[in-house]
């Protein structure tokens, strides 16, 4: 095989397997040391995540958006009449940042999720293989 082919084979497998049943959860960086924009690896790879409509970004930006979300935090949690109340406070940084609550507890099924006292849709989904039912 080719070095062109063994790259696209590899990345091929690591993102069908993110976004396959397996809903491996990753940050994939390759070091090229490229001299050129057009190198046959870096163009394998994105190729790879672009048929997939995965984003490739630079390092830098991943990094911002990673320090955005560590720094990033739920405050003080309040139950009260089977209503859960929790502010988050997103950190700089933090762009497109997603919640996740799970949709079932003891006291039953989340029904509705608002912001400021006004509805905002969700999506449920369940995450990983766990079967674990998540918004």
């Amino acid at each position: 095989m080719n070095p062109r082919s063994v790259i696209a084979a590899f990345t091929d497998a690591v993102l069908d397997k993110a976004l396959g049943a397996e809903g491996y959860y990753g940050v994939f960086t390759a070091n090229m040391h490229t001299d050129t924009a057009n190198h046959t690896g870096s163009n394998a790879i994105i190729a790879s995540a672009q048929a997939r409509d995965i984003p490739v970004v630079s390092s830098r930006q991943m990094l911002t958006w990673i320090d955005g979300r560590n720094n990033s935090v739920f405050g003080n949690m309040t139950w009260n009449n089977n209503q859960l109340s929790l502010p988050i406070t997103a950190s700089s940084g933090a762009v497109n940042l997603r919640a996740m609550l799970p949709m079932f507890s003891m006291d039953g099924r989340l029904s509705s999720v608002t912001m400021n006292n006004n509805a905002i849709p969700y999506t449920e989904q369940t995450v990983k293989r766990d079967g674990i039912r998540l918004l």
